[in-house]
């Protein structure tokens, strides 16, 4: 027990922390993760720490995927998929111990030091598309509380009304060639009330924040100044990068599925599949114009699918708000 003139009863040691934001599609995950990726020296003159981890395409994990495969692989039968198996290196569960074990022993490197404290940040898109689960959930907050005095988690949530044209926009990047009626059918229903329960189930509701992806909400209706805030940032210090994933024209989105119902697979058929990619990319000038949104009837056919979950959310996390996503009549 400290004693009243002890000077660790009145200078405690520095905290360190971790942040991990839980990046789920199509809530800015990109822009959050560029803004990182080109202020790392910035923010470490905060006391701010972000590492990557090493390049998308491996051989060693890197932060993106590193952090969800630590939980994945709580279920000892769990592999990677193939793509990643190969780019990895990872053939069997041996080959995958070994790589997360890599994977942390880098990441703790990066931690602040020891000591001194200080904050360090993960973001991941892949933590929110694969930790769905308590099991899986608790392996990577079990981890992380054995190495900082804090575990805080973040997450975003878009307007489903927002979000449904920008997921069809992403749908048909990747080569998608269904209309946006068929995909509002099966992807239209975006429950956030039921994952996020889960997390906070698993992690601890003051463990825990969401923060809405909307303008009468985002510290000045920006999603960097609002992130950097929660962070501890000054922005005023940092770099912005450049936009993300930016919205295609209505036009271009039908170029775009026409491509991809006719004009690719006749390309594949007849050996030219390395030159698919470049069609996407073609400039067109006929394909400019007003980017895609839902007309009346598809806005009021999603809410329906949306509304009973928000208002979940609403209730228990924003109670001071009319509606969790406040729209315009």
């Amino acid at each position: 027990m400290s004693q009243p003139n002890d000077p660790a009863a009145t200078n405690p040691a520095p905290q360190r922390r971790v942040i991990v934001h839980i990046g789920l599609n199509k809530t800015g995950s990109s822009t959050i993760q560029s803004w990182l990726g080109i202020n790392v020296d910035a923010l470490r003159a905060q006391n701010l720490y972000f590492d990557e981890l090493g390049p998308p395409e491996g051989p060693e994990l890197n932060g993106i995927l590193g952090w969800a495969m630590l939980g994945q692989a709580v279920n000892k039968d769990w592999l990677p998929g193939p793509w990643q198996r190969m780019a990895y290196g990872v053939q069997d569960r041996d080959q995958l111990d070994k790589r997360i074990g890599s994977f942390l022993a880098r990441a703790e490197k990066c931690f602040p030091p020891p000591g001194e404290g200080g904050t360090f940040i993960i973001s991941s898109e892949f933590i929110g598309t694969s930790l769905r689960v308590p099991r899986r959930i608790n392996a990577l907050h079990s981890w992380l509380s054995g190495q900082f005095d804090q575990v805080t988690y973040l997450v975003y949530i878009r307007d489903q009304l927002d979000w449904v044209p920008s997921a069809y926009t992403q749908a048909i990047r990747s080569g998608e060639h269904s209309s946006l009626d068929d995909f509002i059918g099966k992807k239209g229903e975006n429950d956030y009330a039921a994952l996020l329960s889960t997390w906070i189930k698993a992690v601890g509701k003051e463990n825990f924040v969401v923060r809405l992806m909307a303008r009468d909400y985002l510290t000045n209706s920006d999603l960097i100044e609002d992130f950097a805030g929660f962070v501890g940032a000054d922005t005023s210090k940092t770099a912005r990068p450049d936009p993300q994933n930016e919205s295609l024209s209505r036009r271009r989105l039908q170029f775009a599925r026409f491509s991809n119902k006719y004009a690719v697979p006749f390309m594949r058929k007849v050996g030219l599949r390395r030159f698919e990619r470049h069609i996407q990319k073609m400039p067109l000038p006929f394909c400019g114009g007003p980017k895609l949104r839902l007309n009346a009837k598809q806005s009021a056919r999603v809410a329906a699918l949306n509304d009973t979950s928000n208002e979940q959310l609403r209730a228990a996390i924003f109670p001071e708000r009319p509606a969790l996503f406040v729209r315009s009549q």
